[in-house]
């Protein structure tokens, strides 16, 4: 599963429509317009649990795709394998996830620096092309 959505952080949690992590819902991917693409920064964030048998291949699946500014977040549910080292070895931020994957994903999103936050889980494989062809739709 992935989702692709644009978020502002805020910094208190009683406004309408926000999500319980203190992260506001921005608007909708097809609400931007193409051309500001072209500059923003993604945040890729993959919740884990004991997925050393998938992440090597999403992360280079993610790699593959080029792309000029981003950074992945691997927001992991106390892996008992290799996952984090996993995740050191290809570069990316590691935070502690709780222990349910909607919290990983919240608290992935809490230390995103990205514009844009990608959520995709690590038994997921993309093509070389599929964020070039995600973020010109």
């Amino acid at each position: 599963m992935f989702s692709f959505s644009t978020f502002r952080r805020s910094s208190h949690l009683n406004t309408i429509g926000q999500m319980s992590s203190g992260i506001k819902r921005r608007h909708s991917i097809n609400f931007i317009n193409k051309a500001s693409f072209l500059k923003v920064m993604l945040s890729i964030i993959i919740p884990t649990l004991n997925e050393e048998k998938h992440l090597p291949r999403l992360l280079k699946s993610i790699k593959s795709n080029k792309l000029k500014d981003f950074q992945i977040i691997v927001a992991d549910t106390n892996s008992k394998d290799n996952t984090k080292k996993i995740a050191k070895r290809f570069g990316c931020k590691i935070t502690k996830g709780g222990n349910h994957p909607g919290i990983a994903r919240n608290s992935g999103a809490k230390s995103a620096k990205g514009d844009l936050l990608f959520f995709i889980d690590a038994d997921c494989n993309i093509n070389n092309i599929f964020f070039k062809n995600a973020l010109n739709e």
